[in-house]
């Protein structure tokens, strides 16, 4: 378990622990299942390593339609204690062991490293079913993907290491951001060690590290160079606190990370790439899959409503006849935008199908992702307004938890603006021009936030 100087946890039966052994004013997590915590079984300080909620016998999946398929069966899964643990603001330990033991976390492991290496749609399409169930569970294995995808320049005897992790149902976590207001600046420092690097800095926004078996962290090098140490969970002077207090996507735990002198073998240190081919294939792998969670809160949203709706809970939508003008224009809007992000995972994985990255391939699938998250965004927070809309008085019971949606769409979106989507798009469109700076963390833009 993780130590009490980095979470604190309150177990089923709902006792609570005295005030003053919290380390924040954040109203203290409820641990979804109380079992051994990541690789080593114990967590926080360290311990010996293992494969803790690893299960040997994780099926590796056949291809993108078993990966979808095992991903709504999960979401249905998922569904029914969404609003308790958005309300509780639980600690998804059971359900991110759930995802791992289910064979979604090695899906995108490549054919020749014994996954079936499913295609970026297929993953659109996991994202969103997810994330339809509940948001803050569709967003956290984005971090996982992304984490998986830094291993394609990782060395040979990394990706043989890691992938067969990855298969073996591990989860990776983020530790890659900073909050450094109005500028993105890099300051967690790696330091050559005796077999190794020891790693110091403050991360925030680390989504889904509370719960990972690796986090992967973003430092410097003495030399100036970006690397990418894969640390895990467990281990010594690893911090992961739960200070995310945000009134939306509760359940990522997208808080601050502390590293104190964390040492890492050598061989777990990737180069980040440098290539801008390759830097802005693998930003546009990573933005499309936001988009994908906002196009999930929609479809979940309308979902829920329209079951609502049937079983006489929200009369007000069929008595009213423009009420259905407006559910019609909502489906419209959720389709438009799982169109586009379609259109764009089309153009991620034709790109990706090249012998070698090309940077005209590359940019033309990053513009196409920008105007997909520009309309998944605006879907997904018009959407889940309208639903409440729609829902009426009657909707308003807390027990419904139809405010959810709204407040996971609007803190989602923030992850970075949607204006600058479409400044992107028309001035690629326009002028040729494509947008500087992404391939620092697989953001576009201004720092907001961002990276994470």
């Amino acid at each position: 378990m993780p130590t009490s100087d980095s979470v604190t946890w309150a177990g089923e039966s709902g006792t609570r622990i005295p005030a003053g052994e919290r380390r924040t004013s954040v109203p203290e997590p409820v641990q979804s299942d109380p079992v051994p915590h990541g690789p080593g079984g114990t967590g926080g300080t360290g311990g010996t390593r293992g494969t803790g909620g690893r299960n040997a016998a994780v099926p590796v999946l056949r291809d993108g339609a078993e990966a979808v398929a095992v991903a709504r069966r999960l979401a249905a899964h998922w569904a029914a204690t969404a609003v308790h643990r958005d309300r509780h603001r639980v600690v998804p330990e059971r359900e991110m062991r759930e995802f791992g033991a289910s064979g979604l976390a090695g899906m995108t492991v490549p054919a020749e490293y014994g996954g079936p290496g499913v295609s970026t749609r297929a993953l659109a399409d996991v994202i969103r079913a997810l994330a339809a169930a509940d948001p803050s569970l569709g967003q956290i294995p984005q971090n996982h993907f992304m984490g998986v995808d830094n291993l394609s320049w990782a060395p040979p005897a990394a990706k043989e290491f890691f992938y067969g992790e990855l298969l073996r149902g591990a989860r990776f976590g983020s530790a890659v951001s900073e909050r450094n207001p109005g500028r993105y600046e890099l300051r967690t420092s790696l330091t050559p060690a005796e077999g190794g690097y020891r790693v110091n800095g403050t991360k925030y926004y680390s989504t889904g590290a509370l719960t990972a078996d690796w986090v992967r962290v973003l430092a410097l090098d003495p030399d100036g160079g970006t690397r990418l140490a894969l640390v895990p969970r467990d281990a010594p002077g690893l911090h992961i606190d739960t200070d995310w207090s945000a009134f939306g996507q509760r359940v990522t735990y997208s808080g601050t990370t502390r590293l104190d002198d964390v040492f890492v073998p050598a061989g777990h240190v990737v180069p980040w790439v440098s290539d801008p081919a390759r830097s802005q294939l693998s930003a546009a792998f990573a933005q499309i899959i936001h988009a994908a969670v906002e196009v999930g809160i929609a479809e979940g949203a309308i979902g829920e409503l329209l079951a609502l709706a049937r079983e006489g809970r929200t009369p007000l939508v069929r008595r009213r006849p423009e009420h259905l003008a407006v559910l019609g224009a909502a489906h419209a809007r959720v389709a438009a935008a799982r169109s586009l992000v379609h259109r764009a995972a089309a153009l991620v994985d034709h790109a990706r199908a090249l012998p070698e990255p090309q940077l005209p391939a590359s940019q033309a699938a990053f513009i196409a992702v920008e105007e997909a998250k520009g309309r998944s965004y605006e879907a997904s927070v018009a959407v889940t307004d309208e639903v409440v809309l729609l829902a009426g008085a009657d909707g308003l019971d807390a027990a419904l938890g139809l405010d959810r949606h709204w407040r996971n769409a609007r803190t989602h979106t923030l992850h970075d603006p949607v204006r600058w989507k479409y400044h992107h798009a028309g001035d690629y469109h326009l002028n040729g021009r494509y947008p500087r700076g992404i391939e620092r963390v697989g953001t576009a833009g201004p720092p907001v936030a961002g990276g994470r």
